[in-house]
């Protein structure tokens, strides 16, 4: 894809990777307005306002990793198009666990019926992202295929730590190195990780850590969860304003 958001002369880094971040939720928006045939921004069409909300409360958490998380800042290094789309399908994932947590579904989905609805989600909004950044060797279709059992395997993860409660060190650990290698820096062998990891001393027991430095900061792991939390906040009002008690299809992503 060619460059659709160059530096401006003399623009500040905070600024351009603001504006990386507003072309790419407007290009990945205006295919989601394509796929669902919407006309404008919002509509009543539980599909599509899901999707936008989880894009984004994924553009808001991936910002806020960059700005808040010394080694995201360090790998963004000025960032670019194809590290902003990157990210955003980093964080993507996490959006649609929440939601499914809890945000738009009471009671909370288990089971197989989280597992279904989560698979299929993760599938669509992913697939709209990877339209935009290269499909690699093995084809566009085996990387949204790998994309999204990524995505399922956090998202066992998050449910076996939280279960209600504070997820453990392990997720953000491991949300932090997928952040870090969408900004080019490889830190975990995940052919060597089985999912759900139980605890910090089994992910150090796998020999999956490249870099063994990520689980030694509790303040930073702190931190990656409350940027998270800052996407979070983002859906979270999105839903409220725009479809809380307005939207109930009998069939839903």
């Amino acid at each position: 894809m060619s460059s659709w958001c160059p530096p401006l002369f003399d623009e500040a880094p905070q600024k351009y990777t603001k504006r990386l971040f507003l072309y790419a939720t407007d290009e990945i928006a205006e295919l989601l307005r394509q796929k669902y045939k919407i006309k404008g921004y919002f509509a009543d069409h539980y599909e599509y306002m899901a999707q936008m909300a989880w894009l984004g409360g994924a553009s808001s958490a991936a910002q806020a990793l960059i700005r808040e998380v010394d080694l995201v800042k360090s790998a963004w290094d000025g960032g670019d198009e194809q590290k902003t789309l990157a990210l955003i399908k980093v964080c993507a994932p996490h959006m649609i666990s929440v939601w499914l947590g809890g945000i738009d579904r009471q009671p909370r989905l288990t089971g197989d019926a989280r597992r279904v609805q989560y698979e299929s989600a993760a599938t669509s909004m992913l697939s709209m992202i990877k339209k935009f950044l290269p499909a690699g060797p093995s084809g566009a279709t085996a990387m949204t295929a790998q994309d999204v059992k990524s995505a399922i395997d956090m998202d066992r993860q998050w449910n076996s730590e939280g279960d209600g409660g504070r997820p453990s060190p392990v997720y953000a650990c491991l949300l932090l190195s997928r952040a870090i290698e969408a900004c080019g820096r490889r830190c975990i062998e995940w052919s060597k990780m089985s999912f759900p990891v139980e605890s910090v001393q089994q992910l150090l027991d796998s020999d999956a850590l490249v870099e063994l430095g990520l689980v030694g900061d509790g303040q930073r792991l702190t931190a990656v969860m409350k940027c998270l939390e800052e996407g979070v906040r983002a859906v979270r009002r999105f839903h409220l304003m725009n479809m809380e008690g307005k939207m109930q299809p009998s069939e839903r992503p």
